[in-house]
């Protein structure tokens, strides 16, 4: 994956960083022997991935871009994140979810490539590119994207769709949410301009 393509990534990142006012007594980064009261750190609370299980072919440039948003994340004064790690298109009712990390360091791209791979294999594609929710009603392995968290959205084409019902829920993340594309050819396809999928009119999900 080429170098501009991921500085252009991490820069839709950054633009969507929180910044949060962290109390206690710590270092001064501007003057020597000097402490402050409080500080401040930049990052999100969550950040909360959903995966096509139809893009088995394309786990190594999912794991390549979520290790670099990671180590971005972590490599500025951060906010120590949860990840979650929801799929879809192998249930059409419910996202699949593995437990959430909470890792006090950045997971390597190595590390995501055998989380993704493992959850995929375990749930195969159904063929149909549906998110039905973007969570889970009373699982605690799934997480609604709140206002300090990002959404980090890889779909096999633009032709992924949600539930009529699910469509407001969907434009509340528009602005903190990261979508990504995989064509038939190398190249991931970005759209950080507030993507809004296809809807379907009828679906047993439930709000």
């Amino acid at each position: 994956m080429e170098r501009q393509y991921i500085n252009a990534v991490l820069g839709q990142v950054r633009k969507r960083m929180r910044t949060f006012e962290v109390p206690g007594c710590r270092q001064s980064r501007r003057v020597e022997g000097m402490f402050n009261r409080d500080d401040e750190m930049h990052g999100f609370k969550n950040l909360c991935i959903y995966i096509d299980t139809a893009l088995a072919d394309r786990v190594n440039d999912i794991s390549e871009l979520l290790g670099q948003i990671d180590s971005y994340i972590y490599g500025q004064e951060h906010y120590n994140h949860t990840r979650w790690l929801m799929l879809f298109g192998c249930n059409p009712d419910r996202l699949v979810a593995p437990r959430p990390t909470n890792a006090y360091q950045a997971i390597r791209s190595s590390a995501w490539r055998v989380i993704i791979a493992s959850c995929i294999a375990e749930n195969p594609s159904t063929g149909i590119s549906l998110i039905p929710l973007l969570h889970n009603p009373g699982s605690s392995n799934t997480r609604f994207p709140g206002r300090n968290d990002l959404a980090l959205v890889f779909c096999k084409s633009r032709d992924v769709c949600i539930p009529e019902e699910q469509q407001k829920l969907f434009t509340t993340i528009r602005q903190r949410a990261l979508w990504f594309f995989f064509g038939d050819d190398e190249q991931v396809e970005m759209d950080a301009n507030g993507f809004a999928p296809a809807f379907i009119p009828t679906c047993n999900t439930q709000v």
